[in-house]
């Protein structure tokens, strides 16, 4: 059963309330109601606003922004109600223990929380009103909190402001049409009127009390002068905050210009003011003071006590003005006794110029005889060293004919067995056919299984006779290519891959009767502009020196593997085998000329130095060789895809290899 007043006035007769029944609809039981000016009925259950109008019996379910949702959250958590209430703008407070409080605008949907991190000092609100300047008034379990919404700052009353006690009681709260305030605590009933508690905008006065030093204790007054002799440089003070509303609140503030950078600032419920400087330096200082009552209100700075501090003797100008002309004094006789000694010093050199000028004389003369057996020696180095230059270049071009002699033996014992087998096959066919002739000629009866052995044994010899002759044409155009580009040394542009599979084919006669081989990887069509007969010499300089010195009397199954990739602008050629390896005391030593380890097998030592020149110099890039014992040798060999300029002097010659 709700009772609806039917009057404004708060104390009429109970006789002046109509009663109705109404059925609360089950959303709604259990929870606190309150009544609108249009008659909806409103309540707060578990997460959910309902508003229930009982003229329509409707029901209209709300849930308000997530900062409302505290509100609903701590009734379900702590099972009781919360309690709403209307302010005079229409909108609906909610608040209950544990809470906060939450205003909620059902028109906009727009919601404020007043919980602890809004500044109110606790959860738990037990009233929520609102004065005629917009100001609300919060009752919890630490006193009655002012909120002002515009600056959105808490003013918070406790017992010292007269307040029954801290805590209040729930749903005891009233507000007369005069604006007056009540609500109830556990002590009573505290009853005022908002405009009354605005702050007191008059600050205290300031006092300086209890001035002392280290020796000897002053009368003190604002705006005194106090001088300390260097031995007495500290002193003490007292600062007075004279307002007596309610003197414990009152703060005060100092500093000491010349020595502090900030304001010392004291508590509220700070007792001891007492001021303390202690060592301070010679000059000049002044005390600033201000002080601020129990509703925050400062005064201006002033200044409560100037101090001079006397500086120590040898702090004054005519100590420090002694000092300086003892300085200039003995800086004036350093700078003469510095001059005498130069001077000395000057007469001792000139001696010493003067035999050193008669020294040289004679070893100029000496000199002049030597320079002429210098002369002389340059010119015979010279020559030695054109000898030197022409004996290697002959050696480079003999090192590189002898690796082309090699290729050319190889292709011609490799060229035999194909040759001599095609000759053999031509032969055999050519009596075959002449016997086949003549019994022609003599009119010798022949038989069909005569003819057909004899046209088979043609297909079969022709056959044989053709793979032969391609075999040997197919060797002899691979040591072509190769043979040519070494010889010349032209500049073109050929397909890597297959050139290297003609090296390869070219190289073949070198391990025949072997189980050695050489493997060539190229994944993919690699066009590069460059010299093949460089790199011609260079892979047979590699396969060669795998041969004698990396396979020989040690393995009959050499690998050899020569792998080709593109990276970008650049070309790379591995090549390693699964020899011997080299021996880490002479791996930095293979690219010098004239080194090697069979020189009494007949070895130069120029093969690397040439492989290294050719790389380096006639290609533009890189070797870098790795190579472990009992492993084998690993040649990275990195080169432009397309070099920039050929090296002068050479024939310049454009093909695409097919």
């Amino acid at each position: 059963e709700v009772p609806r007043m039917l009057g404004r006035n708060v104390s009429a007769p109970l006789s002046a309330y109509k009663h109705s029944i109404y059925r609360i609809p089950q959303d709604m039981l259990g929870s606190m109601l309150v009544q609108d000016a249009l008659g909806t009925f409103h309540g707060v259950r578990d997460t959910t606003l309902y508003s229930w109008n009982p003229m329509r019996d409707t029901i209209v379910r709300r849930t308000p922004l997530l900062a409302a949702r505290v509100i609903t959250e701590a009734v379900r958590r702590m099972e009781i109600s919360a309690y709403l209430h209307f302010d005079r703008r229409g909108r609906l407070w909610m608040f209950c223990k544990g809470g906060g409080a939450v205003r909620y605008d059902m028109k906009t949907g727009e919601s404020l929380t007043l919980g602890v991190a809004e500044g109110l000092p606790n959860v738990n609100v037990y009233a929520v009103l609102e004065d005629y300047r917009g100001n609300y008034w919060i009752s919890t379990d630490a006193g009655i909190s002012e909120y002002n919404p515009t600056t959105k700052q808490f003013r918070h009353f406790g017992p010292a402001d007269g307040l029954q006690g801290r805590e209040f009681n729930r749903v005891s709260y009233f507000q007369s049409p005069s604006g007056e305030m009540f609500f109830g605590g556990v002590n009573g009933v505290n009853a005022f009127f908002p405009e009354d508690t605005d702050p007191n905008p008059t600050p205290p006065l300031i006092a300086l009390a209890n001035l002392s030093t280290t020796l000897r204790i002053l009368p003190s007054a604002m705006g005194d002068t106090l001088e300390l002799p260097f031995e007495e440089r500290s002193f003490q003070a007292e600062i007075l905050a004279l307002e007596f509303t309610d003197p414990k609140r009152n703060r005060v503030a100092w500093k000491l210009e010349g020595f502090d950078a900030e304001w010392h600032i004291s508590e509220a419920n700070d007792q001891n003011r007492l001021v303390n400087y202690t060592n301070l330096d010679g000059g000049t200082y002044r005390l600033m003071v201000k002080a601020a009552n129990s509703d925050g209100v400062w005064s201006k700075p002033q200044c409560a006590l100037q101090v001079t501090v006397l500086p120590a003797w040898w702090q004054t100008w005519w100590f420090r003005l002694g000092i300086a002309l003892v300085l200039v004094l003995a800086g004036y006789a350093l700078f003469r006794w510095r001059v005498r000694q130069i001077q000395r010093r000057n007469r001792d050199l000139e001696y010493q110029v003067l035999a050193r000028t008669a020294e040289l004389g004679d070893a100029n003369a000496e000199l002049s005889f030597a320079n002429v057996e210098i002369q002389e020696k340059n010119l015979e180095l010279a020559e030695n060293l054109d000898k030197l230059k022409r004996t290697q270049k002959q050696l480079v071009e003999s090192e590189k004919m002898a690796a082309l002699g090699t290729l050319v033996a190889g292709v011609a014992h490799e060229l035999n067995t194909p040759i001599g087998v095609a000759i053999t096959a031509a032969s055999t066919m050519q009596s075959r056919a002449k016997r086949f002739l003549e019994r022609l000629e003599n009119n010798e009866p022949l038989l069909k299984k005569e003819l057909k052995d004899f046209t088979t044994d043609a297909a079969e010899g022709t056959a044989i006779t053709l793979n032969n002759l391609a075999r040997a044409a197919d060797l002899i155009r691979s040591f072509k290519h190769v043979a040519v580009d070494q010889h010349s040394g032209q500049f073109r542009r050929f397909e890597l891959g297959a050139y290297l599979h003609e090296m390869a084919r070219s190289l073949e006669p070198q391990w025949k009767g072997g189980q050695h081989r050489l493997e060539v990887h190229c994944a993919q069509s690699i066009i590069i502009a460059s010299f093949p007969g460089a790199i011609a010499q260079i892979i047979t300089n590699f396969v060669m020196n795998s041969l004698l010195h990396g396979f020989q009397g040690y393995t009959e199954n050499g690998v050899m593997t020569l792998l080709a990739e593109q990276h970008d602008e650049a070309v790379t050629l591995r090549y390693s085998d699964n020899g011997r390896g080299i021996p880490p005391e002479i791996l930095h030593r293979i690219y010098d000329p004239f080194f090697t380890t069979k020189q009494a097998q007949g070895g130069t030592g120029l093969g690397l130095n040439i492989v290294y020149n050719l790389v380096t110099q006639k290609l533009g890039g890189m070797l870098v060789c790795e190579s472990i014992v009992g492993q084998g040798t690993t040649f990275t060999m990195t080169i432009p895809i397309t070099l920039s300029a050929p090296v002068s002097g050479m024939t310049v010659r454009e093909q695409e290899q097919p």
